[in-house]
C-alpha cells in the first residue's frame, strides 16, 4: 500500500511538473478568417479571400474644381463556389483617404471615409462561360462597413451588402444581404506605393 501511495505521489508530481513547464510563448491566438453572405436568399461563405492595395486616384468634388482629393484604393476579392459547384468570384473595390485607416462605412457615394468604386460577381456557368453582375451606381443598398481594424496584425472585420445587375440581362439581379467578414488580412500600403 505504501509503495502504491509513493508511486501515485511521484506520478502526480511528474504530471504537475510537465503541465507547469509550458511558457507563455506556447499560447497563441488562432485566426479563423471567414466571409458569409446571403445571395438571393441562399447562404454563401468562403475562407478564400484577400484584400490588396492597388492604386491611387484623384477625385474632384465637381467639374469646376481645380484641386482634387487623393484616395487610395483597395480591392477585396472573395473566391468560392456558386450553387452549381462552379467558381464564383466577388470583388468589392473601395477608396479611402488615409491608406492606413480603413475603419468606416463606404457606400456608392463619397463620404468622409471614401467610396465603393466597384462591386462585381463573376459566376461560372460552364467551363468557358461566365455571367457577370455589376454595380449600378448610385445604389442605396450597397455598402461595406469596416467595424474593426488591427493595424499591427493587418486584420479587418465588418459587414456588407450589395445589389448587382446582370450585365447582359438587367432583369437578373443578385442581392447580397447579411454579409459578414472577420479576421480578413489586408495588404498595407508601403512607402514605395505612395
Amino acid at each position: 500500500m505504501k509503495k502504491k501511495l509513493i508511486q501515485a505521489l511521484i506520478l502526480g508530481l511528474a504530471l504537475t511538473t510537465i503541465a507547469c513547464n509550458h511558457s507563455v510563448d506556447d499560447i497563441g491566438i488562432v485566426r479563423d478568417p471567414e466571409i458569409s453572405v446571403d445571395i438571393n436568399g441562399k447562404a454563401w461563405q468562403t475562407r478564400n479571400m484577400f484584400v490588396v492595395g492597388l492604386e491611387k486616384a484623384i477625385v474632384y468634388k465637381s467639374e469646376t474644381d481645380t484641386a482634387g482629393l487623393l484616395y487610395y484604393t483597395y480591392r477585396m476579392i472573395l473566391n468560392g463556389q456558386n450553387e452549381a459547384g462552379l467558381n464564383r468570384k466577388i470583388t468589392i473595390r473601395f477608396a479611402v483617404q488615409q491608406p492606413d485607416q480603413l475603419k468606416g462605412r463606404y457606400s456608392t457615394q463619397f463620404s468622409e471615409y471614401g467610396k465603393i468604386i466597384e462591386a462585381e460577381v463573376l459566376d461560372q456557368v460552364s467551363n468557358d462561360e461566365y455571367t457577370s453582375y455589376q454595380l449600378i451606381s448610385p445604389d442605396s443598398t450597397t455598402f461595406l462597413q469596416i467595424d474593426r481594424q488591427s493595424t499591427d496584425k493587418n486584420l479587418i472585420a465588418g459587414t456588407f451588402a450589395f445589389h448587382l445587375v446582370n450585365t447582359q440581362d438587367s432583369t437578373q439581379v443578385l442581392e447580397g444581404t447579411n454579409g459578414i467578414f472577420k479576421d480578413i488580412t489586408y495588404q498595407k500600403w508601403q512607402n514605395s506605393n505612395l
